[in-house]
């Protein structure tokens, strides 16, 4: 799957995690959040040498291949961490265990965490969305 179909498979994620949110799915929300959040850092992670992450099925390895590029491009700095947590990599971390809470346990998701994963899902994918276009025009010109 290209990175451009990876970026428009984390937009229909994020546009099920709104729609998720506003009908109170709490858990399904942050899911999808983080799901969207999963295919635009693979998209991310192919552009930039790593072509090798579209076969990889555990999250763990992506989220530490992408906590290492966060600490290589700058452009990562700019995305709001979660709350509470100080930098990319923690975000991406308990946004992991926000997702499998709301997947596996039985306690209920917050609204305020799913309005935050929401939110940390909508500025990374914008972000995600800038730079496959940004390396795209520089491949092409």
């Amino acid at each position: 799957m290209s990175a451009t179909r990876r970026l428009a498979k984390a937009r229909r994620y994020l546009r099920s995690a709104e729609l998720l949110l506003r009908d109170g799915d709490l858990d399904s929300a942050v899911s999808r959040a983080y799901y969207a959040v999963l295919h635009a850092a693979k998209a991310l992670l192919m552009i930039y040498g790593h072509p090798e992450v579209e076969g990889w099925k555990t999250h763990a390895s992506m989220l530490n291949l992408l906590a290492r590029e966060d600490r290589r491009f700058t452009w990562f700095r700019g995305i709001q961490p979660l709350s509470g947590e100080r930098d990319l990599q923690r975000s991406l971390t308990a946004l992991h265990a926000q997702r499998q809470d709301a997947d596996y346990e039985v306690g209920e998701i917050s609204a305020m965490v799913a309005q935050g994963a929401l939110s940390f899902a909508r500025v990374f994918l914008e972000r995600a969305e800038e730079r496959v276009l940004e390396r795209e025009n520089q491949t092409r010109g």
